[in-house]
């Protein structure tokens, strides 16, 4: 008998219904949680499923390797086909555009980037708005390894997809569609035990759960910084009483292709955030070594280092949870 496909085996529309996340900040708009729906194997409520989740994370927590990655529209867009390009004309005019303006999204500000104009004429060249990118040749290079990757952590931890529904239709339905076929035909096996959802991650790094997660750890922090962004974030950590705070630097725009030198890293640590992008991936599995748990927070370490910008995207800002000391 065939295997079913994951589209069949994703059968669940479950509420994105979590307590404290009732209400949903999104820019100048509130949104109800209710709204949002995560395709799940399980018919099981949000908040069950985010239980079990957290509790997998907090015994993992400097005990045993637990890699978690992070996909949304910037990663399917790295996997799949960009099909749904009108011209080619087009795609060489953003090319263009986008490295030579700087822009603000959801308060997040974009830097420039002038060495990714060699690029203009290429069509399917991938880039991400804080600056990755990989030409097409690279990308046809390293694309294996990726998927190899991928594997690797579905193994041995969990994979946070943006298979998400608002309102009935999905987010990003050029690309969700596409990624579920991607998936099965580069035998990636996604099953209730290494899936979750792509906010349990959100709403675990900002919501109440977090104290527990900071609370006397030590903590290291793979990504990209500069003094000011690396000075804001250990501040707002240590107001969650963290133990120490070690930084790992990466490259800005290729961490598809960084190589992870254990050694360096001084103290061991009981929770490692990486901010690597689309090669956090690659980040996360050399981390085996260190036997702890390993997330891809992304968005959630400029929310440590701009407070602000947590009203600017769903599941960073508890609606009805709220500490002074830590909440501004």
């Amino acid at each position: 008998m065939n295997e079913k496909k994951l589209k069949e085996k994703l059968k669940y529309n479950i509420p994105l219904r979590l307590q404290h996340f009732e209400k949903l900040y999104d820019g100048d708009k509130m949104r109800d949680s209710k709204e949002f729906e995560q395709l799940m194997f399980e018919n099981k409520s949000a908040q069950e499923l985010y239980n079990e989740f957290r509790d997998r994370v907090f015994a993992s927590l400097g005990s045993f390797y637990l890699p978690i990655y992070r996909m949304a529209d910037g990663e399917f867009r790295f996997c799949v086909s960009r099909e749904e390009q009108k011209s080619k004309l087009k795609t060489i005019r953003r090319n263009i555009i986008n490295p030579l303006f700087k822009r603000n999204y959801k308060g997040r500000k974009m830097p420039l980037d002038f060495k990714s104009l060699k690029h203009i004429f290429d069509t399917n060249y991938f880039r991400v708005l804080h600056g990755e990118g990989y030409s097409s040749k690279e990308r046809k290079l390293i694309l294996p390894k990726f998927v190899d990757d991928l594997k690797f952590i579905s193994q041995k931890g969990l994979l946070a997809m943006h298979f998400i529904k608002a309102n009935g239709k999905l987010t990003y339905p050029s690309t969700t569609t596409k990624m579920f076929d991607w998936l099965d035909s580069n035998k990636i096996i996604l099953t209730s035990k290494n899936y979750t959802s792509f906010y349990f991650v959100y709403a675990l790094l900002n919501g109440p759960d977090r104290e527990h997660l900071y609370k006397n750890r030590n903590i290291l922090i793979i990504t990209n910084t500069d003094n000011e962004y690396r000075n804001k974030i250990e501040n707002q950590l240590k107001k969650e009483n963290v133990k120490n705070v070690e930084f790992y630097e990466i490259s800005h725009n290729n961490s598809m292709k960084d190589k992870i030198d254990i050694s360096k890293i001084k103290e061991k640590p009981e929770l490692i955030l990486i901010g690597g992008g689309v090669g956090s991936s690659n980040i996360l599995a050399q981390l085996e070594p260190l036997n702890t748990t390993c997330i891809d927070a992304g968005i959630n370490l400029m929310a440590l280092a701009y407070p602000e910008i947590k009203k600017t995207r769903l599941f960073l800002k508890p609606y009805s949870y709220e500490k002074t000391k830590t909440e501004q």
